[in-house]
């Protein structure tokens, strides 16, 4: 918000300081809530890394990304909320919404200089903005809209979810069958086997006749 410097100056445009000062705070909120989804996605993206490392067996990599991807959506927001709104946005902002061209714009600029540097014409000016700015609706002159990337977080968010509750099944590893190596015969042994079979030879026969 603006800030002349002197009391008087201040008390003239205490409408507009209100109006400057509100305006200001949903420019640093929506900055917030854009920066906050867009690093929201990051955090999304590392969270798909970490469960693949895990699934791969590397617990100890995922871990790190698994603490520090809810971190990326909080920091952004961190950060958008920090950033300065320019005054003069501000003051464009409110114009537009006022239907008044450059008057709080010009009356902003004009409250930072010395009031005794003052030309009647600029404390018209500012009085005339002050007065304008009683009808202002910070609500209209800058209206709050959804994130951009935030409709994209959906599908990612949903995908990463699947993904940590995929439990792939492992396949049970099949049963080795005994392996039976052929092996020959021997002359001694193909003899012992034919001395062995003969009496049962000369039974059969006999017992047939």
């Amino acid at each position: 918000p603006a800030t002349g410097h002197h009391a008087r100056s201040e008390t003239m445009f205490r409408h507009a300081n209100a109006a400057f000062g509100s305006v200001a705070r949903r420019g640093r909120l929506q900055a917030a809530l854009d920066t906050g989804a867009l690093l929201l996605l990051a955090g999304l993206a590392v969270a798909a890394v970490a469960i693949g490392l895990h699934r791969l067996g590397m617990t100890d990599s995922a871990k790190p990304l698994l603490l520090f991807a809810p971190i990326l959506p909080a920091l952004g927001m961190l950060l958008g909320a920090l950033r300065p709104v320019p005054p003069l946005r501000v003051a464009q902002l409110l114009d537009r919404d006022l239907g008044s061209p450059d008057l709080l714009g010009s009356a902003w600029s004009f409250v930072q200089l010395p009031e005794a540097t003052w030309t009647p014409f600029m404390r018209a000016c500012v009085l005339q903005a002050d007065r304008a700015a009683e009808r202002a609706d910070p609500a209209r002159a800058f209206a709050l809209r959804m994130p951009g990337s935030l409709p994209l977080a959906l599908p990612l968010a949903l995908a990463v979810g699947a993904l940590a509750l995929f439990n792939p099944s492992v396949a049970a590893p099949h049963a080795k069958t005994p392996s039976h190596k052929t092996q020959l015969l021997q002359e001694d042994d193909i003899a012992a086997f034919a001395q062995e079979l003969a009496p049962l030879v000369v039974a059969t026969t006999a017992t047939r006749l």
